[in-house]
């Protein structure tokens, strides 16, 4: 069976879109910069600013792993 890496960057023929919830995925990493914390607020902005790029990307399928810390 093909691992995800086997397949990373490969574009399917297919006649539909294929989309996912990245809902909690989203939110996550901005949680994590805000901390409930008023002055992290600039952080969590970024943070979720660069998981929505990098979900983006991967509905694309262009996302690589080393973006993440690009």
């Amino acid at each position: 069976m093909p691992t995800s890496q086997d397949t990373d960057g490969q574009h399917l023929s297919v006649p539909f879109d294929l989309s996912i919830s990245y809902g909690r995925a989203l939110q996550q990493p901005a949680l994590q910069a805000w901390s409930g914390k008023p002055e992290n607020i600039p952080a969590a902005q970024q943070a979720l600013l660069k998981r929505a790029k990098l979900n983006h990307l991967a509905m694309l399928g262009e996302y690589k792993a080393a973006m993440e810390n690009a």
